[in-house]
């Protein structure tokens, strides 16, 4: 972290906010992720441990340039990307809808043929430790995920996390993909199924969300071996997990969720 002083920047710096930063202008060439209130300088340093790590690996991603503390909120300081998010190119021209899904998998089987090193968190003890802290799902409830999470298979390779279109900012032919503070080391096929899951819930006509998570499965499985069987499996886990999330700015996604995960409850009671 560096000991030099910054001030929060002015709001017409400010490019974009998310449930859990801001992002800001920083000089020449650089952004600013100035995380909200409450959040840890634990965290600040685990993202840009995970961020120099993925960038050091060859992936697509920004650089990590510094740490910093603004007053009583922590921040990283990252190289400036250009670029629209994947999803405002998708949607300004809806015709290009399966060649964003392609693109989108191409990257994302891009990010999986990369063995995990120990610097990522391990992606089962995350899930685990989400799906304990949902405090609408029952001890038993809990109980019974956690013996069907315990049956998947484990891996290894890098995972992203919370890959949708909206963390691939592309310009010309040129992607990177952002916002690597959920990524660990686990299976593809959950992480597959986490952006499954994302594009299901997104604010899109059902058909568009449909068509492109057909076409992002179908690209994925000529880049990568995929098993179907695991993603099936892994959906109500992963459901679980995000019902610990802040799905305040998505409207009758918490009732989605519920219903997944109510549905294969009931078959292992």
């Amino acid at each position: 972290m560096t000991d030099e002083k910054h001030t929060i920047p002015p709001r017409d710096h400010k490019l974009g906010e998310g449930n859990t930063a801001e992002v800001f202008a920083w000089g020449e060439g650089r952004i600013l992720k100035l995380w909200h209130s409450g959040y840890s300088r634990q965290a600040s340093q685990h993202e840009a441990i995970v961020g120099r790590t993925i960038h050091q690996l060859g992936i697509p991603s920004p650089e990590v340039i510094e740490l910093v503390q603004l007053e009583e909120r922590y921040g990283i300081v990252y190289s400036y990307v250009p670029g629209v998010a994947l999803k405002t190119w998708l949607l300004t021209v809806p015709q290009r809808l399966d060649t964003a899904a392609r693109w989108l998998s191409r990257l994302h089987a891009q990010i999986h043929n990369h063995t995990a090193d120990n610097t990522l968190p391990s992606h089962r003890g995350r899930t685990r430790d989400r799906i304990m802290a949902v405090s609408e799902l029952s001890i038993s409830d809990r109980e019974r995920l956690m013996h069907i999470l315990n049956a998947l298979p484990d891996g290894y390779q890098v995972c992203h996390g919370d890959f949708h279109p909206d963390n691939v900012l592309v310009e010309g032919s040129h992607a990177i993909i952002i916002d690597w503070s959920d990524a660990s080391a686990g299976p593809p096929e959950a992480d597959v199924t986490r952006t499954l899951l994302l594009v299901e819930g997104a604010d899109v006509p059902l058909k568009l969300r449909d068509a492109f998570n057909r076409a992002y499965i179908d690209e994925y499985q000529r880049q990568r071996a995929l098993e179907v069987k695991l993603i099936l499996r892994w959906y109500p886990i992963l459901a679980a997990a995000r019902l610990a999330e802040n799905l305040e700015r998505l409207p009758g996604e918490r009732q989605r969720l519920q219903t997944i995960v109510n549905k294969v409850l009931l078959r292992h009671v």
